[in-house]
């Protein structure tokens, strides 16, 4: 199991976004907290591949581990209201070259070409992009990994 670090304190003490090799929950158009499913082909329906975190906007979020950013801007600057929104894409160092995503920002703290450790600020959580409620989605991945299939991992504390 691939361990990150936490990156926020959930509130009430408790994840309110889960990924298991079946499932991802994720806000839908209406704002409900709702699974989405990996069919056959795995392809996921209810467009979501990660973990969601419910939190307040403004909330510091860490860097899950050490690694280098790829991208920290707009998923799409002439379409603030697309995926992710403002986004971070890391590339991890341990474990060794996975992708992280990380979106929904309101604020960035880092850019694109630096070396981050784990721990380090990345910026503040939001609702940027296609977000229905103010959370962070962190999505795990190998690179050039098509269809995009996200890993499985856990939290843990400091």
């Amino acid at each position: 199991m691939i361990e990150l670090l936490r990156p926020c304190d959930f509130p009430d003490g408790k994840q309110f976004g889960e990924w298991g090799p079946m499932w991802g929950y994720h806000f839908d158009a209406e704002g409900r907290w709702v699974k989405g499913q990996i069919d056959h082909l795995g392809k996921i329906s209810g467009q979501h591949g990660g973990v969601d975190i419910l939190c307040p906007i403004g909330t510091p979020l860490l860097a899950p581990a050490m690694g280098i950013i790829l991208q920290a801007d707009w998923q799409d600057e002439k379409d603030q209201k697309r995926g992710y929104g403002l986004r971070v894409i890391i590339e991890l160092w341990e474990p060794v070259g996975l992708l992280l995503t990380v979106g929904h920002f309101s604020e960035l703290h880092v850019k694109g070409g630096q070396k981050i450790q784990r721990g380090a600020i990345l910026g503040l959580s939001g609702q940027s992009g296609n977000a229905y409620g103010p959370h962070a989605h962190f999505q795990l991945e190998q690179p050039g990994d098509y269809p995009r299939m996200p890993l499985n991992f856990q939290w843990v504390s400091v």
